[in-house]
């Protein structure tokens, strides 16, 4: 039987102070590891298959080589490459509202009301004989924004950082003989993602 817990993407790139510092999230202990685990699934269509598995295991040797050493920051054990990738703000922008959208696509409305995120009173005149289609459509709302400030965030982190860094990743190859800028999107056709493919 295959244990869940050596799966090599099973990481968490940023911290739990991280996700109430970039996204609505006041308490993060209301995120499930099921939750960790789609937005950090997400990182493939960040980065690229190989790079988001390298970052995982890289994240994962760290961590041991910390706990072995007695210490709980695994920073100081990760390659420097891969260090600033998760403390960019971009990248820290986009993960956090990458989970905070998973958490809301699947809890109920009446757990996203409890977490203080939703916070209509079904005594207030204009909702009291649609309350629960309010709910609804603030769920709906905060779904919107907050793929907004992902995609925000994807896009600054790739623009700002990734693009112009790929030569640090000998996991990201480029599909032309473009540069290792984003300007590679704007003649070259993307296959996988981004101007980059995975091999």
């Amino acid at each position: 039987m295959e244990d869940c817990n050596s799966c090599p993407c099973g990481c968490r790139p940023i911290s739990e102070d991280c996700v109430t510092k970039f996204s609505i999230i006041k308490d993060p202990t209301i995120l499930s590891d099921a939750n960790w685990q789609f937005a950090t699934d997400d990182m493939d269509d960040l980065m690229g298959v190989d790079c988001a598995n390298e970052l995982c295991e890289a994240i994962a040797a760290a961590i041991v080589l910390a706990t072995d050493a007695n210490e709980t920051d695994y920073l100081p054990y990760l390659a420097a490459n891969w260090v600033a990738v998760v403390s960019n703000k971009y990248f820290k922008k986009w993960y956090a509202n990458r989970l905070l959208w998973h958490w809301l696509k699947g809890e109920s409305t009446s757990k996203i009301k409890e977490a203080g995120l939703i916070t209509l009173s079904n005594t207030d005149e204009q909702y009291k004989n649609g309350f629960q289609q309010a709910l609804e459509a603030e769920r709906k709302r905060l779904e919107i924004a907050t793929s907004d400030y992902a995609n925000q965030g994807r896009s600054r982190f790739l623009e700002e950082y990734w693009y112009k860094n790929t030569n640090l990743y000998s996991c990201a190859v480029l599909e032309c003989g473009c540069t290792c800028t984003h300007k590679c999107i704007t003649h070259c056709k993307p296959k996988g993602g981004l101007g980059f493919k995975v091999v």
